[in-house]
């Protein structure tokens, strides 16, 4: 080989490097981007990227575990049995000091039980002020609580804004 091919094939491997490179790094934004950016503060854009993933095991009629608790299997029956109601409402087995608050208390998202049990910040807030405990490290456990900043933000957002049906 003459030196002006080494050059050549030189600068297309480092050229291929570079191209092997970008597309590594768009590979890995991507794995960082929030599952929840794209949600929006209404109940349908909610349900849709968060509340329906629960799936069977989670606050259903059908499971054992949780007796006659509110049924949250589809979006009507979520939005029924959390909207301005409290976990006194129901015979289901829970021990909370807390059953007394509003799961969603339009307009008041720091007084909404559901955040508190799915958000650490308002559960550390909720429980101080309420001097109760809510159900957060269950959702923890469960893997179902939210950490998505924009998914917490839009959460919030919709309750303040009166948490409507839309």
């Amino acid at each position: 080989m003459n030196g002006n091919t080494v050059r050549k094939l030189w600068f297309v491997g480092l050229l291929l490097l570079v191209v092997v490179v970008i597309n590594a790094c768009d590979m890995l934004s991507q794995l960082d981007k929030d599952p929840y950016a794209d949600v929006q503060p209404t109940y349908t854009s909610l349900w849709e990227s968060y509340f329906s993933g629960c799936g069977p095991n989670c606050h259903e009629p059908s499971n054992a575990d949780l007796g006659d608790g509110p049924d949250m299997s589809s979006k009507a029956a979520f939005y029924a049995g959390l909207y301005q109601k409290t976990a006194s409402d129901y015979s289901w087995n829970i021990n909370s000091e807390c059953r007394d608050y509003a799961y969603i208390d339009p307009a008041n998202a720091d007084g909404s039980l559901l955040l508190a049990s799915l958000i650490e910040s308002s559960s550390s807030s909720f429980s101080t002020t309420y001097e109760c405990t809510t159900s957060f490290n269950v959702h923890v456990l469960n893997k179902t609580h939210v950490e998505s900043e924009n998914l917490k933000t839009q959460l919030i957002a919709w309750i303040n804004n009166g948490a409507d049906n839309n």
